[in-house]
């Protein structure tokens, strides 16, 4: 209704002007009628003169451009206009001819196809006297301003969109006036009920009062001629609940010119809730600010490398490890940590980290001069790398400072030689006792092999024990030692079985003590006196926890028949009383016709644990 009471009051002005014009062309001569239609017909207008007997008085350009279809201009007007024209305005032409002016709004498709939205007065021209002599149509082109209101409504939908999407509140204040504009979301966020209007006074009532200096400081900076600021800013919000909220403000102010001067009118911009992002930052400052009491207070250095660039950040203990001095910024540039790396380790050092290259964990223990005074340091690097998306990976982790250790376990493994050194020279006595004492007895040749072979398979086992620093041994070396001096050129005696584990010292020697005896009596009584016999060692370990247990068959083929012994020797006592007495132990000796079975089952508790090498 509204609409139709806007169109009747501008059909009247234009009825009022055109009774004006018409009254102004009867005064004039014919030059001035047709200066009046020239300027018509240059601006972009809609009219059209239908004179009484429906022929066409008179077209502006832009009513003939759009709006004629037939080029006879024989035919009325009415017949000449686009189809989608002649059925609204045929009804409108007895009413105009009438003395009655009538509008009508419309959207169409002109004599070239495009859509048009037309605002179309139909109106009856008079005479001097007041006499209708025919119609006059004048319209309005509609079509740019509805277009530019659809892009303006589109660009608000999509402004909605984006601020809903990004979780941002608009304000718009007004400077002149003192009003301010809060959008719904900019109120949620704020705490204000929805559908209410917000002053300035609320706002500012709400900020925070120790960031009233900087959102004070932003708004005079920002509506500043010579400044205009247009940073972010954060500050604090005192919900009326008495919650704390961190706000993000971006704004920007909108200047006019008066006279000579220049001020601000407006002052417009956005507010985003960060609480939770400020929530996770200065939690993850906390964790820093622990982890860097963590690791300088602990001696330990921290690096976060670029992979493509070399560039890296080194804490302030990594600088003082390397003998540097520490950057303000932290930043060491490229290669500075391998131009410290030993000459010696450099290869091995750089080959650990392209190991992990695609991504992954890598740890390698190395020596380093120290850039002040070029002492030799040893370093542990722990280190992970970090793959990125379509960027180069990052090398992060931490280095520990190991000389202490290392220069320890120097000294252990030299004293351990040196206890290894004595037990031998121990043992050498004992053998050179024991050939003296039984030089001259009957038997006492074989006697005294027998012993030096017990002798030496015990300094095998401490051989072995004595390389792994008396922290225990593989399995396999212990066995390899035990049946070593009984294996042939073609290395085909013993078939062994079993996967490699680390036992403890104790159960090292004496299983090593307890193969070297079931060797012995192979190679004297057994399958290995002759050649087509062999043996079969194999072993397994079962269960879990305390009922863990080790069991370990030796099995001799292809030898002689063999039958229980009369009586029980040294070495079947050993068997079975030492590895008792020493482990915890059985040993269950079958002799087959096809040969010796001895079963070996020992608890793996304690010491005695094997664990995968």
């Amino acid at each position: 209704m509204a609409e139709l009471d806007e169109l009747r009051a501008e059909n009247a002005l234009l009825r009022r002007q055109i009774d004006d014009l018409q009254q102004s062309l009867a005064d004039k001569p014919v030059v001035g009628r047709a200066a009046l239609f020239s300027l018509i017909d240059a601006m972009p207008m809609l009219v059209g003169v239908i004179e009484p007997s429906g022929a066409a008085g008179f077209l502006s350009r832009a009513f003939e451009r759009w709006l004629i279809a037939g080029a006879d201009e024989t035919l009325p007007l009415l017949e000449r206009l686009v189809p989608a024209l002649r059925a609204p305005v045929a009804p409108l032409l007895a009413p105009a001819l009438a003395g009655q002016a009538q509008g009508v709004s419309l959207t169409l498709a002109d004599r070239d196809g495009e859509s048009r939205d037309l605002s179309l007065s139909v109106i009856p021209r008079l005479d001097a006297d007041g006499t209708v002599n025919g119609v006059i149509l004048v319209g309005q082109d509609n079509t740019d301003r509805r277009r530019a209101d659809e892009a303006l409504s589109g660009s608000e939908r999509r402004l909605r969109l984006a601020t809903h999407a990004a979780g941002l509140g608009i304000w718009d204040w007004n400077l002149v006036t003192g009003d301010i504009q809060y959008s719904e979301h900019a109120k949620a966020i704020c705490g204000f009920p929805p559908g209410r209007p917000v002053t300035i006074e609320q706002i500012r009532a709400l900020t925070h009062r120790d960031d009233h200096p900087i959102t004070s400081a932003m708004a005079e900076r920002a509506t500043d001629p010579a400044i205009r600021e247009q940073l972010p800013f954060e500050y604090r919000l005192r919900l009326p609940n008495g919650a704390i909220r961190w706000v993000l403000a971006h704004g920007e102010a909108v200047f006019a010119t008066e006279g000579d001067s220049v001020k601000a009118v407006r002052y417009v911009g956005t507010l985003q809730d960060i609480t939770g992002r400020k929530a996770v930052e200065e939690a993850l400052a906390e964790s820093e600010a622990r982890l860097r009491l963590i690791v300088e207070g602990e001696g330990v250095g921290a690096f976060d490398t670029d992979m493509a660039t070399g560039e890296a950040v080194w804490s302030a203990s990594t600088f003082e490890m390397m003998g540097l001095r520490p950057t303000p910024d932290g930043r060491a540039g490229p290669s500075i940590w391998e131009s410290r790396l030993h000459p010696a380790d450099v290869q091995h050092v750089l080959a650990a980290r392209a190991a992990a290259q695609a991504g992954g964990d890598w740890k390698t223990t190395y020596r380093i001069l120290r850039g002040d005074t070029g002492e030799t340091r040893w370093i542990t690097t722990y280190g992970r790398i970090i793959p990125r998306p379509g960027m180069a990976p990052r090398s992060v982790g931490m280095i520990v400072d190991v000389t202490d250790e290392k220069l320890a376990e120097a000294r252990q493994r030299l004293l351990l030689n040196e206890l290894n050194h004595r037990v031998k020279n121990t043992l050498a006595a004992v053998q050179s006792i024991a050939r003296s004492t039984l030089r001259g007895q009957v038997g006492s040749e074989a006697a005294t092999n027998l012993f030096t072979s017990r002798l030496m398979a015990l300094s095998s086992a401490h051989d072995v024990l004595t390389r792994e620093t008396w922290e225990g041994a593989g399995l396999r070396e212990i066995v390899a030692g035990a049946v070593r001096a009984y294996e042939d050129d073609g290395g085909g005696r013993f078939q062994i079985e079993g996967e490699d584990v680390r036992i403890a010292p104790k159960a090292a020697v004496a299983l090593a003590m307890a193969l070297h005896e079931l060797a012995t009596n192979a190679a004297k009584y057994g399958a290995l006196t002759v050649e087509t016999g062999r043996v079969i060692l194999r072993w397994e370990a079962r269960g879990v926890g305390e009922a863990r247990r080790l069991e370990l068959e030796w099995r001799e083929v292809g030898g002689p028949a063999v039958t229980p012994p009369g009586r029980g020797g040294f070495g079947s006592r050993l068997l079975r009383q030492g590895l008792k007495s020493e482990l915890g132990a059985s040993a269950q000796m079958r002799f087959e016709p096809t040969g010796l079975i001895c079963v070996i089952q020992a608890p793996l508790v304690s010491e005695q644990a094997l664990e995968p090498v």
